[in-house]
């Protein structure tokens, strides 16, 4: 029997905070199953909808499908499955089509296994006839898909089970037989996918009783197996299984004839452990079919005991964020004086209410810093290293990503600041959302030999779930590389070009190593390339987490041509005078064009429709000339800015003069903007 794991369900973990989940909301009961109960049928997925189909109903195999609408919580008809009725066929889904072969078909006392398989495409809503899967004919395999790529592996035809492993194009409608299974061939196992690797577990032998507990990890990139830790439940066939992001889920399924379970696993690729779950709610149950559409998993049908079909539909949400209540992660800046200098390479550490040292971290270009894994319940102290004998006399600014100032530590207070957990209002200043980190990715490659010979001048690219290009890269004469201002919340595979490929020795190893040349991961000569999944800081050597910032997108260069940043400036009324908060925006400015000699800045200024227009005509352009003396002030050279006023011509939104506006709405309009503009 197959269960489906969308394509999709790549590491793409948060690097933010490890999750206490509340299990028992993470399960919702779902409409039943529209179709005769049925057990040992097959399920896939496509982005959008499920389908589900063939199996079991007093007696009778089926050929009938249905797609389920998660959104409306629907099932309907689709075109009836054309191959012959069956049970424990496989499935797997690449791209927007799904794909369905072999398993038992036949009449009582001549059934047998099956080796055809078909494509549906769900937008015309028909099935098509592929190449037959070439290994022998079986029933008990199992499918699952990779990147565009369909496999097949394992299953039984009665006395004889298998352990061979094949690959399906769909491009080329072609299969290739790829390394076979290490463990003993078995049917009804089960497979869960993440990233960019297949793990097998469990399924029987030739025996009455169950008793496998090996798991398999299989790297198609390399056509490489790997033994993992055993699953620590009890041996059992016809399970379900699925896998979101780094973590795999296993539950249920029978052994021999009469037992089945209703327990539930949970499998952490960055630890390889175990962890067993609450109870599935819908009691024990084997035969099940799932698949996963997004963060959700949907888990149906299956037998309660033995000539005891189901119909229940239940999700299981594997995103967890939503139930976290107990860690947060913290994020600022540190500016120094009047002038809102901002404060680079300084060590800011983090003290627990015992007064021991919980993280240090180093703050960034801008002076920001980010700490991760924060227990809401425990109250800590912000503690900054100064070294400078001019900085210790002057006020360190604390402030947030909104650039609103939290906290002013000096050394009256010894250059802490105390983070208390009653202070709820002021800790949501700091809290950062996950989709708010970025990350620098960097690392080093080098061949395996004696002298680990780096990989130098090499071409890298980083490629997201989408299979598009992210971001190129070059390694140095050393082999190192760097990619910066990365999503925290994205899996990416590092790919080496061709030519630089082929410039490796044949038979050779290549390496990835951190900065401190710990080997992170190895890959064949033959076909280089390292799947860089987003993993918690603690596991990860290779990324370095930063808040977001448009300023530092700018710095990295890492932008379409050219860059607009958009920022909030306020004056007082009917003043040009620079405040401290704007000042703070402005050094980022000037340290960008400071970093970056062939870039060059538009600045203009904007007032809301409020007053005459010609008054705020006048007004914005001393503002926008305010911003470019401040610039000049640090070294840049005049014909590098541009600034000009606008008054009340660009208004962002309806608030035009007699229109009546909240404050928030007329604060919109009232704004700098930056275009920066890379010369080539």
């Amino acid at each position: 029997m197959n269960y489906f794991f969308d394509k999709g369900s790549r590491k793409k973990a948060r690097t933010t905070f490890s999750i206490k989940a509340q299990e028992k909301k993470r399960w919702v009961k779902k409409n039943n199953f529209p179709s005769a109960v049925i057990d040992k049928s097959t399920a896939f997925s496509t982005s959008s909808a499920g389908y589900a189909g063939t199996g079991i109903s007093l007696s009778s195999f089926k050929k009938y499908f249905w797609e389920y609408d998660t959104k409306r919580d629907q099932w309907r008809p689709i075109e009836v499955f054309p191959g012959e009725s069956r049970i424990s066929s496989v499935s797997f889904s690449i791209g927007k089509k799904g794909y369905v072969g072999t398993g038992q078909a036949g009449f009582q006392g001549m059934r047998e296994g099956t080796k055809d398989f078909w494509e549906y495409d769900p937008q015309i809503n028909k099935w098509v006839q592929k190449a037959d899967f070439p290994g022998e004919i079986r029933y008990g395999a199992i499918g699952f898909s990779i990147r565009d790529k369909g496999y097949v592996t394992l299953g039984r035809n009665k006395t004889d089970v298998y352990k061979d492993l094949w690959e399906y194009d769909p491009q080329l409608n072609t299969w290739t037989k790829k390394a076979d299974f290490p463990g003993k061939g078995r049917e009804d196992a089960v497979v869960f996918v993440i990233g960019n690797e297949a793990y097998i577990l469990l399924g029987q032998k030739k025996e009455i009783t169950p008793s496998l507990v090996d798991c398999w990890k299989y790297d198609p990139r390399n056509n490489e197996w790997k033994q993992m830790p055993d699953f620590p439940g009890r041996p059992r066939a016809g399970a379900f299984a699925f896998g979101y992001k780094n973590k795999g889920y296993v539950g249920c399924g029978l052994k021999g004839t009469f037992k089945r379970y209703d327990d539930f696993w949970e499998f952490n690729s960055y630890t390889n452990k175990w962890k067993q779950l609450p109870d599935v709610p819908f009691g024990p149950k084997a035969f099940m079919f799932s698949f996963l559409i997004g963060s959700d998993a949907f888990v149906g049908t299956g037998n309660t005991q033995i000539g005891v079909p189901g119909f229940e539909m239940w999700s299981f949400d594997c995103s967890e964020e939503k139930n976290n209540d107990d860690q947060f992660s913290f994020g600022g800046s540190l500016l120094l004086g009047k002038n809102r200098i901002p404060l680079s390479a300084v060590e800011v550490t983090l003290l627990n209410s015992k007064n021991e040292e919980v993280k240090t971290v180093s703050t960034g270009l801008f002076g920001s810093f980010l700490l991760l894994d924060l227990a809401n319940k425990e109250e800590y102290t912000l503690s900054i290293k100064i070294t400078d004998p001019q900085w210790k006399t002057e006020d360190v600014y604390l402030v947030n990503r909104e650039n609103e100032t939290i906290a002013i530590i000096n050394g009256n207070t010894d250059f802490k600041y105390r983070i208390s957990s009653e202070e709820k209002n002021k800790l949501k200043l700091f809290k950062v959302d996950p989709k708010n980190i970025r990350m620098d990715l960097s690392g080093k490659l080098v061949i395996s030999n004696k002298g680990n010979t780096p990989l130098a001048n090499a071409t890298l690219s980083l490629i997201n779930d989408q299979e598009q290009i992210i971001q190129n890269s070059n390694t140095d004469k050393d082999g190192n590389f760097v990619f910066n201002y990365l999503p925290a919340d994205t899996s990416f595979y590092l790919s080496i070009s061709e030519k630089s490929s082929a410039s490796l020795p044949k038979g050779s190893t290549l390496m990835l190593m951190d900065d401190h040349d710990n080997i992170i991961a190895k890959s064949a000569s033959t076909n280089p390339g390292f799947t860089l999944s987003n993993i918690p800081p603690e596991y990860n050597k290779l990324a370095k987490l930063y808040t977001e910032d448009p300023w530092l997108e700018a710095t990295f260069g890492k932008f379409a041509n050219p860059f607009l940043v958009v920022e909030k400036i306020y004056f007082k009324v009917a003043e040009w005078e620079l405040e401290s908060s704007a000042k703070a925006i402005l050094n980022k400015l000037s340290i960008l064009l400071k970093k970056n000699a062939t870039l060059t800045v538009e600045i203009s200024a904007h007032t809301d429709s409020r007053g005459e227009a010609s008054a705020n005509m006048a007004l914005s352009e001393k503002r926008a000339n305010e911003a470019k003396k401040y610039i000049l002030s640090h070294g840049i050279k005049a014909e590098r800015i541009v600034s000009k006023g606008f008054g009340e011509t660009h208004l962002l939104n309806q608030c035009l003069d007699e229109v009546p506006c909240s404050e928030e709405d007329h604060a919109k309009n009232r704004r700098m903007e930056f275009k920066i503009n890379r010369n080539l």
